[in-house]
This record gives C-alpha cells, structure tokens and sequence, in this order.
C-alpha cells in the first residue's frame, strides 16, 4: 500500500459530513494535495461550495444521508461516475452532538439520549456509529471489486476515550467506533484496507452552535479547542504515513498527536502461534470477500 499512502496525490476520496468543521477542513487539504475529492453531505454549505467552485474539478458535492445505506452507495456511483474509478479513501467523518429537539419540535426522531423522544432508535447512533461501519464495509466491497489498495478513516472522539455523563450515547458511539477499528486491524494485511481511527479533542467547529448553551455547558473555550485543520493535517499523516497501520487510534488534542496503546494489542498475523487461528476464524471471512475481487462496482445489486 506504499502507493497510496506516500501521498494524496491523484488520489480519490470520498468524504461525509465534509461540508463544514474537520470534514471541509480535510476536504481543501485533500485538494491542495491534488486528490480529487466526492463531498457526501446533507446540503452544500457557503463554504463548501467556495472550495469547490476553486477547486477546477476536483471537488464535487452529492446529496447524502449518512443513515441510509442507499445513499453511502450512491456516494461510491457518483465517484465513479463522476472520477471514473471507486474512492481510494474513505472517511466517515458526518456525526452529531447532543441534538436538541424535543417532542413538540421537528423533527421529533432527533433526540440526545436525556431528551429521548425517539423511538425505536437513535438517530444519533445511526450517525455516529451504523454509518461507519456500513461505509467501511461498502469500501472493503468498492476496494476488492477495483482490486486495489485503500484507507478509512473513523472519526472518533477523546470522549471515546473516557466518559461523559451528560453526553452518554454520544460518548458510547464514539468508544464503539475505537472497538471496531481495533477489530479491524487485520483487514490491511489479509485485504488492502487500512481502516484507522481518529480521536480529535473538543475541535471549534459549528458542532457548538447547534444548541444554545451547549459550548457553555462542555466548557468549550479557544484555551481548550483545536482548529478543523489542526484535526485535517493529523488525518492526512494518518491516511499517508506508513508508520500507522490498520487498527490505528490516533488522539490529537491541545497536547499534541499521540497513537493510543491497548493491553492485548493486535500482533502480527504471520506469528506463529496465530497461524491456526486465522485459519479457522477467518476463513469464512476471506472466502466471502474472495467472491467480491475483481467484482465491478454495483451498489444494491452488488448484495444480491
């Protein structure tokens, strides 16, 4: 993978959420470093589409709902459509924050986990956590079926890294995210796919502004927050640098950039002492995804 990860250049990226805060942040690196770049987003901010109309191209925006599966795969169509080839990177960059309606407001499905008026579900863990993990798979998919080399990168949180009792199902998807990106750490070696994680400490972004009180409330000041692009630069050494590995969690915070080190830390697959047990517990594994190389891009019928 020393291909992709020397360098952004002539590469392709697809990233949610990357119409304002660490996404968009990303998304003008991306394209200073001469990727082309597939923006999925609810809507085009003001200044998304300022990069994009400078961007000559290179940047191109799709209405997306990170919840709906049939949107992350019509992401994927779009870059292929539009850049002639699947996505190289993939970053599941969308997420929420404590949203604020309440039962009289709408719409009434969005709820933090104290106001709780939604009801088989939280919007909040289908953002945060189901999205992820369905984009990570349809990237494993897109990456096989072009034969080639990939990266994804998870946004977590330091939050994801600690507790928060007042944000508890914000704190809970973001530890989620680290446990996933752990077990996913032999999908580099077995498969091409670096999939790594990211934990950003609290970042100054329009997050804050979504509810009034809220930054008051988490102690949000420039003495604590870091910028979007401190964020952005830390991702992009994530995707480039070969020193992290798939199953990488990497914290950058007021303190710095730092990989996070777990008791029972995932060892090198060709040990010994692991050989049998990748050859029984993965197999199932690696002769589903066996089908998938070489299989051009479907979205929906791809499943079928």
């Amino acid at each position: 993978m020393s291909d992709l990860r020397s360098s952004l250049n002539g590469k392709i990226a697809l990233v949610t959420g990357g119409g304002s805060g660490i996404g968009l942040g990303f998304v003008r690196m991306a394209i200073e470093a001469g990727a082309r770049v597939v923006v999925a987003d609810l809507r085009l901010s003001e200044a998304l589409a300022a990069t994009i109309g400078a961007s000559n191209e290179q940047a191109k925006f799709v209405h997306t709902d990170v919840r709906k599966r049939g949107d992350l795969e019509t992401a994927i169509g779009f870059s292929l459509q539009i850049f002639g080839d699947v996505p190289d990177i993939y970053v599941a960059n969308a997420g929420v924050f404590e949203p604020s309606a309440k039962a009289n407001e709408s719409p009434k499905q969005w709820s933090n986990f104290w106001l709780d008026t939604e009801g088989d579900s939280y919007a909040t863990a289908e953002i945060n956590f189901t999205h992820p993990l369905k984009l990570t798979r349809l990237a494993t998919r897109a990456l096989l079926g072009a034969k080639k080399p990939g990266v994804v990168v998870l946004v977590s949180s330091t939050v994801g890294l600690s507790w928060s009792y007042p944000a508890a199902l914000y704190c809970a998807t973001k530890h989620a995210l680290i446990g996933f990106t752990r077990s996913m750490a032999p999908a580099e070696s077995l498969n091409g796919v670096k999939v790594v994680c990211l934990c950003p400490g609290i970042v100054d972004t329009p997050l804050w502004q979504t509810r009034e009180g809220l930054s008051e409330q988490f102690s949000v000041s420039d003495k604590v927050s870091i910028t979007p692009e401190d964020v952005a630069a830390a991702m992009v050494d994530l995707i480039v640098n070969e020193k992290y590995k798939g199953g990488t969690v990497l914290k950058v915070d007021r303190s710095g950039v730092k990989v996070i080190e777990f008791s029972g830390k995932t060892r090198d697959l060709k040990d010994e002492d692991l050989v049998k047990v990748k050859d029984r517990s993965f197999a199932p594994v690696q002769d589903l995804l066996a089908a998938e190389i070489g299989r051009p891009w479907g979205g929906v019928s791809d499943r079928l």
